[in-house]
Order: structure tokens, then C-alpha cells, then sequence
């Protein structure tokens, strides 16, 4: 039985090395390409500045200010439907860019990136994402401004 052991040890050993000693591959990663996340270089600056970067980055990708759409990484929400040129029709210019406000929390999403609705001085857009910078949405309820302003629930404005 030990002799069997040290044997499979073995093959498994060289199979393992077999599979390690090829190439890396020469595409990015899947995740390179996701949709929800950050596109923004890793710097040295502070989670909070990568986020709103991140944020900043992310509405503007998708149509939601002036800028000029990415097509190619839309990022689709639960509420919206139809074809992708409707659906960028509906989000053009909707939000001011830069962000107005970043919000950090340990629990669910800890970075929330706030921005002022066009057509409303007290509310807004909220976009969450992970530690990670990835899994950004687009929160599609009322975000109140005076939360940021009043440095609630660990919001604080952004200068």
C-alpha cells in the first residue's frame, strides 16, 4: 500500500509539473474584460481616490454623463430592457461628473461613489462596489444628498 502511495505521489507530482511548465496565456484574464469593473489603473493613491476614480470612470463608460459611450463594455441593470442604443438614449447626460460625494462602509458594498442627478439638486445616483473595485453598479434608488453633505453614514463630500 505505501509502495502504491509513493507511485501515485509521483505521477501526480510530475503532472502537476507538467501542467505548471506551460505558457502563460497570451490574452487577459476574462475579468479583464467584465463589464462591472474597474477599467482605471491601480495607483498608489488611497482606496477611497481608486474608487471615485473607478466610479467616475464607470458612468462615463456607460452613458450616463456627456462623454461619449463605450459600447463594447456596456453594463446592463436589472431595471433597464430593450436594445442598448434605448437604453443609453435614456442614461445620456443623466448624472454630473466628477463625483460629489464618496461613502465607505465595512459591510455589503464598502464603496459608494455619489453623483448629482442633472435635473436635481437633493438627490442622486449612488454607484457601490467591492474592495476589489469590481462588481460596480448603478443603485437605481434615491440617493439623498444632504447624507453627504452631513457626513452621514460614513459619506464625505469630495472638493
Amino acid at each position: 500500500m505505501t509502495r502504491l502511495r509513493a507511485q501515485l505521489r509521483m505521477i501526480f507530482g510530475a503532472v502537476l509539473l507538467a501542467g505548471c511548465a506551460g505558457r502563460a496565456p497570451a490574452a487577459a484574464p476574462s475579468s479583464a474584460v467584465d463589464p462591472r469593473a474597474c477599467a482605471v489603473p491601480m495607483t498608489e493613491q488611497t482606496p477611497e481616490a481608486q474608487a471615485v476614480a473607478c466610479a467616475e470612470e464607470f458612468i462615463a463608460r456607460n452613458g450616463y454623463t456627456d462623454a461619449e459611450p463605450d459600447t463594447a463594455r456596456l453594463a446592463t441593470e436589472s431595471i433597464e430592457w430593450g436594445p442598448a442604443e434605448e437604453t443609453l438614449k435614456r442614461r445620456r447626460g443623466s448624472l454630473e461628473s466628477p463625483a460629489a460625494g464618496v461613502c465607505a462602509d465595512s459591510a455589503g458594498y464598502p464603496y459608494t461613489v455619489v453623483f448629482r442627478h442633472r435635473s436635481s439638486q437633493t438627490s442622486a445616483r449612488a454607484v457601490t462596489m467591492t474592495v476589489r473595485f469590481d462588481e460596480m453598479r448603478v443603485q437605481h434608488r434615491e440617493f439623498i444628498l444632504a447624507n453627504v453633505a452631513e457626513r452621514r453614514f460614513g459619506c464625505r463630500p469630495l472638493d
